[in-house]
């Protein structure tokens, strides 16, 4: 659990993200025969960032912490909407 806030980098025109309030998920002790698994969990809703190339992406996030992304990249081709 965690919650990803956006900070603004004074005199340097560009925000960085920091996961703030972490903490681990909830657990139980029920169905304790079942073997112990690694399973990522996302602390957040997916969300998209604007993309400038001039700028980088900055995320401070705790140690135990693992950042998974996707690039979202257009075609070649253009789509005709008369179709």
């Amino acid at each position: 659990m965690g919650e990803l806030a956006t900070r603004n980098l004074e005199g340097w025109g560009y925000s960085y993200y920091e996961l703030t309030d972490y903490s681990p998920g909830m657990s139980t002790m029920m169905m304790c025969n079942e073997p112990k698994t690694n399973k990522f969990i996302p602390i957040n809703e997916p969300f998209t960032i604007k993309y400038d190339s001039r700028l980088p992406k900055v995320f401070y996030l705790p140690a135990d912490v693992e950042l998974k992304y996707r690039v979202w990249q257009t075609g070649d081709q253009y789509q005709d909407s008369n179709k």
